[in-house]
């Protein structure tokens, strides 16, 4: 008979995969970039357990342009004298994506929906693909009653697919 592996009292041990790519300050990539942080610290869990923990992997990514400035702003409100106090991880989730949001997300996904077109070496399932992230941008959802009327799919002679989605 097997004996069941003896439970290892040592600490947890990070899983290592794919890193969230760091943020630089791009509002249209805000969106991936915490649910990469997301999904990283939601398996990681036993080691990022507390706030301040998650805060910190999150800031640990924001390297570069305006989010680095914008670190660095956001850490000096946090500081009281000598001390940082980070708060709360949801009221940090909310500040960076207050400081972040593309201000026109819905207007320009179904700017892009309208201008949408298959190019010369543009595979349909590119384009499908393509389509169905700028429907969930747009804040539409596939297939609906908003979208599949709207959705006129056209080819032509030369086979390029138009969507006109307004």
């Amino acid at each position: 008979m097997a004996t069941p592996a003896a439970a290892t009292t040592g600490s947890p041990k990070e899983l290592r995969v794919n890193t969230p790519t760091p943020f630089e300050g791009d509002r249209s990539k805000l969106r991936t970039f915490l649910l990469d942080c997301e999904l990283y610290l939601l398996i990681n869990q036993e080691i990022y357990d507390h706030d301040d923990k998650k805060i910190a992997f999150v800031l640990s990514y924001l390297t570069g342009g305006d989010a680095s400035m914008w670190k660095n702003q956001w850490l000096q409100s946090k500081r009281t004298g000598a001390t940082i106090t980070l708060g709360t991880y949801i009221a940090f989730f909310d500040d960076l994506t207050d400081a972040f949001k593309e201000e026109e997300q819905v207007q320009n996904a179904l700017h892009k929906l309208h201008n949408l077109r298959q190019t010369k070496n543009m595979l349909v399932e590119e384009l499908n693909t393509e389509f169905r992230l700028l429907v969930g941008r747009a804040g539409l959802t596939w297939p609906t009653t908003a979208v599949v009327p709207a959705a006129n799919v056209v080819i032509g002679s030369n086979e390029t697919l138009l969507i006109d989605a307004y």
